[in-house]
């Protein structure tokens, strides 16, 4: 064979070769970001329409998630202990990522599983207290339900002796990405080490 022939046989079979690996590239899914707590959801779960009312009383349908990052609680304001646990990590957390870029700097949203208590004005004043950027949502029992089935999440009112009642719920923070999609669960126990470092490698490997 001609050398100059042989040159672009040559050439040829490394542009395959280099075309064969570009293509497993792009047909690679995207590896999983490292986590340390976190259950990453690839391609996240999209939400549906929301039927909630904010702390100022306004339709809450889940648009506002559209564009930025938000870390989601279920809760209610009269919970004695692992809500308010919750919420002081959780600003805690906005603290830590404040030196973030603007668009990587997620909302705090607290949704009530208590609606008989939890007027938009109740929650305003108690998410506030934590961080006066923190939101929140309340709304029809239905709405509230439908909700929780969205993200995922169960609660139970439960009645106590003196003729009240409390309300059990999970107490996991879920993480939603600027298409409005949930990406990742966070269980309890949870510290604002770990939800920061899981949250800045979930935010890394969608950029």
């Amino acid at each position: 064979m001609r050398r100059p022939a042989l040159r672009i046989l040559l050439l040829a079979a490394a542009a395959l070769i280099v075309g064969l690996f570009a293509a497993r590239a792009l047909l690679q899914p995207t590896p999983p970001p490292q986590l340390q707590q976190a259950t990453w959801l690839p391609g996240g779960r999209p939400l549906p329409p929301l039927d909630l009312l904010d702390q100022d009383g306004r339709p809450f349908d889940g648009t506002a998630f559209t564009g930025r990052w938000t870390l989601v609680f279920f809760g209610f304001t009269s919970c004695p202990d692992i809500c308010p646990t919750t919420m002081v990590t959780l600003a805690d957390v906005v603290r830590r990522l404040a030196d973030q870029p603007a668009a990587e700097r997620p909302a705090v949203l607290l949704i009530s599983v208590d609606p008989e208590r939890d007027s938009p004005a109740r929650l305003r004043n108690y998410v506030q207290a934590f961080n006066p950027a923190f939101q929140a949502a309340t709304g029809t029992e239905e709405g509230v339900a439908a909700a929780s089935r969205a993200f995922g999440v169960a609660y139970m009112r439960v009645p106590q002796p003196d003729g009240g009642y409390s309300m059990d719920h999970s107490s996991s923070v879920l993480l939603v990405d600027p298409r409005g999609h949930i990406v990742a669960i966070h269980p309890a126990p949870l510290t604002s080490e770990t939800l920061v470092a899981d949250y800045l490698a979930i935010v890394a490997a969608q950029r």
